[in-house]
């Protein structure tokens, strides 16, 4: 019985096929000497059927090729923390978002303006809140005939409920959703209007 090698490198595995590959091993038997060293987690019968052939065709490489593709996300850092944070307090570790140490690159999460990501952590209805209000989608409003129809604001008793009207009511603007989000939570809280969102 040999001794057999644990959790091995792709390179490695791959090193092997090309080595027995080269001395005329059958592809079925290069992958039961596999799987006898490596054990069962070993490269699947398929993939040592891939590797032959690129290695027969004159393939000399046994690493993975570049590839284009989103970059890991995953730092140095980013790993010191999370063991750092679960060394101390392992239910807290799910609050470390890995969105705060690399912000979303794409173009539609950095607008300002009418769609744009509003930034705000606190509790899920909160945020949908919010949400509905910079996107003209409040709860309350509905289509007539084509048209976007909101409820008469409770405040002023004759204008409909439009996020802009709901602001206007409590004399705040976009800017201020965009900018101080939990400012403008506070306050539509304070003015009984979360129903209307």
């Amino acid at each position: 019985m040999f001794k057999t090698i644990d959790d091995p490198a792709d390179c490695e595995v791959r090193s092997v096929i090309r080595f027995l590959n080269a001395k005329n091993v059958k592809p079925a038997e290069i992958h039961r000497q596999l799987l006898e060293i490596y054990g069962e987690n070993v490269m699947t019968d398929e993939m040592v059927r891939k590797w032959v052939p690129q290695f027969n065709d004159g393939r000399t490489n046994v690493h993975d090729e570049a590839r284009s593709g989103r970059p890991s996300v995953v730092n140095d850092g980013l790993v010191a923390k999370l063991h750092e944070t679960s060394s101390r307090n392992p239910k807290k570790l799910l609050s470390i978002s890995i969105a705060d140490e690399h912000p979303p690159a794409h173009s539609l999460y950095r607008i300002e303006g009418p769609g744009a990501a509003i930034h705000f952590k606190g509790y899920r209805k909160d945020q949908t809140a919010l949400a509905r209000l910079s996107s003209d989608h409040l709860k309350t409003f509905r289509f007539s005939r084509g048209d976007k129809k909101f409820n008469i604001s409770a405040k002023c008793n004759m204008i409909e409920a439009t996020p802009q009207h709901l602001l206007d009511c409590v004399a705040l603007v976009y800017d201020d959703l965009l900018k101080r989000p939990d400012f403008v939570l506070e306050v539509m809280k304070a003015n009984d209007l979360m129903d209307l969102i």
